[in-house]
C-alpha cells in the first residue's frame, strides 16, 4: 500500500508540475510560425492528454502480459527503449 500511494503521488507530481509550467513549455516549443501564445497553450495541454489516455492502457496491457511471463521480464524492454 504505501509503495503504491508513492507511485501515485510521483504521477500526480508530474503531472502537476507540467500543468504549472506549461506556459513556458508551450512558448519554447509549441509556438508555431506566425502563431499566437494561447494557440501554443492549447498545443502543449493538447500534449498532455494523450498521456492520461495512454497510461492505463499501458497499465492494463504490461500488467496482463507481467501475469503471464513474470514482473521482471516485462519491465526491461519498456525501461530500455
Amino acid at each position: 500500500m504505501p509503495t503504491d500511494s508513492v507511485g501515485t503521488f510521483v504521477e500526480c507530481y508530474e503531472f502537476g508540475v507540467y500543468g504549472c509550467f506549461a506556459t513556458i513549455i508551450a512558448t519554447r516549443f509549441f509556438t508555431a510560425e506566425g502563431g499566437s501564445e494561447a494557440e501554443a497553450l492549447v498545443r502543449a495541454y493538447a500534449s498532455f492528454g494523450p498521456a492520461c489516455f495512454f497510461r492505463p492502457v499501458g497499465a492494463a496491457l504490461f500488467g496482463r502480459l507481467g501475469d503471464r511471463i513474470g514482473r521482471r521480464p516485462v519491465p526491461i524492454p519498456v525501461i530500455a527503449r
